[in-house]
């Protein structure tokens, strides 16, 4: 709207740079406010429709405001356009506000990933939506949490408790809260290289195979990471 009352175009320059850059913040903070309301396992599908709309407006958009600028003139165009956003908000405040509060931000899952070096430096986006994924699991004392040699198809983080890592029947390591394991079968493409049980009562968050393939897989410096973990724990392993 403040477009149409400009008397230079450098000013019409700077105040379209301003739009420009409130659109980024509103493109990024509905799209995690989006992943946090929606179910996990549908919300690839809520993100297909949502573009899907998007592009469908930007059709119909381009053709009604070819339409009014040819009726009224640019800048009454631009004043009916700026003015129809801001009604639009002012209408759907409440329900805006509505959505914000009944958000669910993963704080617990989400303190414990950023304890794992190569899931650290994932974009905050991607680590929310990753521990958005994450399962909550117990293991009494005793319990053979992953075996030598079966097939991998979770990665596990230590939320409290101690397990104990042992390799050919030979106890290897003792791991705790904010510790982790199962990444290498899942990296390497290889049966579980230990044997984790658990010392004590123990709870666990884990994540899917896609889930963390897809997450680590995605970012060059969680890959180069995560890589350089796996290759250091397979050298520990007894000749």
């Amino acid at each position: 709207m403040a477009v149409a009352s400009a008397s230079h175009v450098l000013v019409a320059a700077v105040l379209l740079g301003c739009a420009g850059v409130g659109r980024t913040v509103m493109d990024v903070s509905g799209r995690i406010l989006l992943q946090r309301v929606v179910f996990y396992d549908v919300l690839t599908r809520v993100f297909g429709v949502l573009e899907g709309l998007r592009m469908a407006a930007l059709g119909i958009g381009s053709i009604l405001a070819s339409a009014l600028v040819a009726a009224l003139d640019a800048r009454l165009t631009f004043i009916c356009v700026g003015a129809a956003l801001a009604s639009f908000v002012l209408l759907n405040w409440r329900r805006l506000q509505g959505v914000d509060e009944a958000a669910v931000i993963p704080g617990a899952e989400l303190d414990l990933l950023r304890g794992v070096p190569f899931l650290s430096v994932l974009p905050p986006s991607a680590l929310e939506l990753l521990a958005q994924a994450a399962v909550p699991m117990t293991a009494a004392a005793g319990k053979v949490i992953i075996r030598q040699g079966e097939p991998g198809d979770r990665f596990y983080v230590v939320a409290s408790g101690r397990v104990g890592v042992a390799i050919d029947g030979k106890r290897v390591a003792t791991e705790g809260p904010c510790d982790y394991f199962g990444e290498i079968a899942l990296l390497e493409h290889i049966p579980r290289t230990a044997t984790v049980t658990a010392q004590t009562d123990v709870e666990l968050w884990t994540l899917d195979r896609d889930s963390f393939i897809e997450a680590v897989t995605g970012h060059p410096a969680s890959t180069e990471r995560a890589r350089g973990v796996s290759q250091q724990r397979l050298r520990r392993r007894p000749r």
